[in-house]
C-alpha cells in the first residue's frame, strides 16, 4: 500500500473517530495535516483476542513514525470530549488504528470511570479498533467495546493518563466478538484536531448511527 492510500484511510478513521460522538456542529479550528501540534511521546497499548496493540511515538497524522498516540480534547454543546489516538504502520500491510475516548456533560473531562456502558447521564467512555485499515477483501474489521470502561488516572490540559478494559463486537457482523483486558494510555493532549469536510460516507454514517442509539438518550 503506498503512503497516499494509507493516509486517506487513516484520515478517514480520524474522521469517523471524531464525528461519530456528536460533533456535527463542532466550530474549533481546524488544522493541517503532520506532527506539529505534538512535542512529546504518547503512548497506548492492550491486548485482545483479535490481537495486541502498542504504540509509542509523537502522534503525526502523516505517519512519518511508525508508531505514536496523541490525544485531542474539544467541545460540542455542553459535552467535553478526550479522544485518545493511536496508529501503528509497523507493517505497511496492516496498519493499525485505535482510539478511545471520554465524554463529560458536567465539567472538564477529569480523574475517574468513562463507562462504555453509558450507564452514568454525564459521563460516557468509547472506544474502537482497526486491526488493519488495509484489509478490504471482507467485511471491515472495526471492534467497539460497549462493556467495561476507561478509568482516567489523571488529567490536565496536556497530557491525559489511564487505563481500560472490556468487551464488545464487530459493529458490521456482530456475532464476532472481541475481549480487551491490560489496556493503558498516556498521552500529551491538544485543543485542536483534524476534519476533511464532506467525508460522510456509509461508514461514517453507520458507525454515528450505532453510537447515538447509545449515547443520545443520556
Amino acid at each position: 500500500m503506498n503512503n497516499t492510500h494509507f493516509r486517506l484511510l487513516v484520515f478517514a478513521a480520524l474522521v469517523a473517530g471524531l464525528t461519530i460522538v456528536g460533533c456535527d456542529k463542532e466550530t474549533d479550528p481546524v488544522s493541517p495535516g503532520g506532527s506539529g501540534l505534538f512535542k512529546s511521546a504518547g503512548t497506548f497499548s492492550f491486548s485482545s483476542n483479535r490481537g495486541n496493540f502498542a504504540a509509542n511515538g509523537i502522534f503525526d497524522t502523516l505517519m512519518t513514525s511508525q508508531s505514536a498516540a496523541g490525544a485531542f480534547s474539544y467541545s460540542d454543546g455542553n459535552m467535553e470530549y478526550v479522544v485518545v489516538f493511536a496508529y501503528d504502520v509497523t507493517n505497511p500491510m496492516a496498519p493499525k488504528l485505535v482510539y478511545t475516548g471520554m465524554i463529560d456533560t458536567a465539567t472538564a473531562v477529569g480523574a475517574g470511570t468513562y463507562s462504555y456502558s453509558a450507564v452514568n447521564a454525564q459521563r460516557m467512555g468509547f472506544f474502537a479498533y482497526f486491526p488493519n485499515l488495509a484489509d478490504t477483501a471482507s467485511l471491515p474489521q472495526f471492534y467497539m467495546l460497549l462493556n467495561g470502561a476507561s478509568v482516567v488516572s489523571s488529567a490536565s490540559e496536556t497530557n491525559i493518563s489511564g487505563t481500560f478494559s472490556g468487551s464488545g463486537y464487530n459493529i458490521f457482523d456482530t456475532l464476532t466478538t472481541i475481549q480487551v483486558s491490560s489496556g493503558s494510555f498516556n498521552a500529551p493532549v491538544v485543543d485542536r484536531y483534524f476534519v476533511y469536510g464532506g467525508m460522510d460516507d456509509e461508514l461514517v454514517s453507520r458507525i454515528k448511527s450505532d453510537i447515538h442509539r447509545r449515547f443520545s438518550t443520556h
